[in-house]
C-alpha cells in the first residue's frame, strides 16, 4: 500500500533524478547531454546483465545436453 498520497503512479517518480536532468531549462544543451549519458548508461547495464542471464542460461542448456562435457 502507497503511503504517499500525491503520488499518481506506480513505481512512483524519482524526484532527484528528474531535478538532475531539468537543473537549469535555460542550458537546454548540458540537460540533452546528461541526458544522453544517463540513457547510455542505462542501456549498457542493461546490456551487460542481459549477456549474463544469456550466457547463464546458454551454459544450463548446453552442459545440461551433453553430460559427458568435462566442463560442466
Amino acid at each position: 500500500m502507497l503511503t504517499c498520497f500525491h503520488v499518481v503512479g506506480f513505481p512512483p517518480p524519482d524526484d532527484t533524478l528528474r531535478n538532475w536532468l531539468l537543473a537549469r531549462k535555460t542550458e537546454r544543451l548540458e540537460n540533452w547531454q546528461k541526458f544522453r549519458q544517463f540513457i547510455h548508461s542505462l542501456l549498457t547495464v542493461t546490456k551487460e546483465r542481459l549477456e549474463r542471464i544469456e550466457s547463464k542460461l546458454f551454459g544450463e542448456l548446453f552442459c545440461s545436453r551433453s553430460k559427458s562435457n568435462a566442463h560442466c
